[in-house]
């Protein structure tokens, strides 16, 4: 028997199902009939709502994105915070979060680097303007001084994932490298 869902209940289960298919089995090979029986459905409703594998795959990591940011829009959103805090909550949250989110050893795994920059990209599109007006409100207030904003937010966002990729150190020593430089930029 055939069960009807809204819309938005329906979509959603897709893309849950999806990231969970597609950190399985690899984006090459999944397809969009193993995407459908994954999730019970046809693949026909599959593409009822994307048009094919790739619009699904991409909504799926925007939407995993949007969720591996929420922890740091919180303390962005948080202009008057002031910055030693944000920088101890947002190590914080680096410390009990980054390799606790479901699909981290998928975005991480050798041969999947492409993917895990397509993540990067979607990180930093969520990012960047609640860490935009959080500078904005600092520079406002004095205690930091830099020129545009948002440029200062995109440089600390690409730094940052740089470094927290850089395989050669630690990830204690990471998180020592980002807190340094982030201190002393933001001075």
């Amino acid at each position: 028997m055939r069960v009807s869902k809204a819309p938005e209940i329906r979509r959603q289960e897709l893309l849950d199902t999806a990231m969970a298919v597609f950190a399985e089995k690899g984006y090459e090979t999944t397809t969009m009939r193993d995407l459908a029986r994954a999730a019970g459905v046809t693949a026909g409703l599959c593409y009822h709502y994307f048009q094919n594998k790739e619009t699904l795959y991409r909504a799926a990591v925007e939407q995993y994105a949007s969720r591996c940011a929420m922890p740091f829009l919180t303390i962005f959103r948080q202009t008057d915070l002031p910055i030693p805090r944000a920088i101890a909550q947002a190590e914080a949250v680096w410390q009990e979060t980054m390799e606790h989110f479901p699909y981290h050893g998928y975005f991480h795994q050798t041969g999947n680097e492409m993917f895990h920059q397509q993540l990067n990209h979607f990180l930093i599109q969520e990012l960047l303007p609640a860490l935009t007006a959080y500078l904005s409100r600092r520079k406002e207030l004095g205690e930091i001084h830099i020129g545009d904003a948002g440029a200062a937010a995109l440089f600390l966002l690409h730094g940052q994932l740089a470094l927290a990729e850089a395989s050669a150190l630690t990830p204690d020593r990471r998180l020592q490298e980002c807190r340094f430089l982030l201190e002393k930029l933001l001075k």
